[in-house]
């Protein structure tokens, strides 16, 4: 784990906007348990690249961890807005909608997991 962390951490300092070296640490951080450090390098890879949903996914993938469903559902309602053809977080928000009695959300989520817009 140090090792790989030092190995990506050189290859941001020789690369700023290498935000694939971030998805990686932000990985290593989750499994060393820490997820303020994982949410850290995230908000990072988003001042880098604003358009990419991948760090907003990851986000609302960490709050839930956390138990934070408010947050998640802020950070994938994001990704999608960033990439309304991302099937699989289209249907995830379209489930959450369902069993939490928003139908017109639902529905929403359900339409664009059916139509989409981008690759993911």
């Amino acid at each position: 784990m140090d090792a790989s962390r030092k190995c990506l951490e050189k290859c941001l300092e020789i690369d700023p906007a290498f935000n694939k070296a971030r998805f990686l640490l932000s990985g290593l951080y989750l499994e060393k348990n820490e997820p303020e450090l994982a949410i850290k390098i995230n908000n990072e890879i988003i001042k880098v690249d604003s358009l990419s949903d991948k760090a907003y996914i990851n986000l609302g993938d960490i709050y839930i961890q956390l138990g934070d469903t408010a947050l998640a559902i802020k950070n994938w309602e994001t990704a999608v807005y960033k990439n309304p053809g991302n099937i699989n977080i289209c249907k995830l928000l379209n489930g959450y909608y369902v069993e939490n009695n928003n139908p017109e959300k639902a529905r929403y989520y359900q339409i664009l997991a059916t139509k989409p817009k981008k690759n993911q």
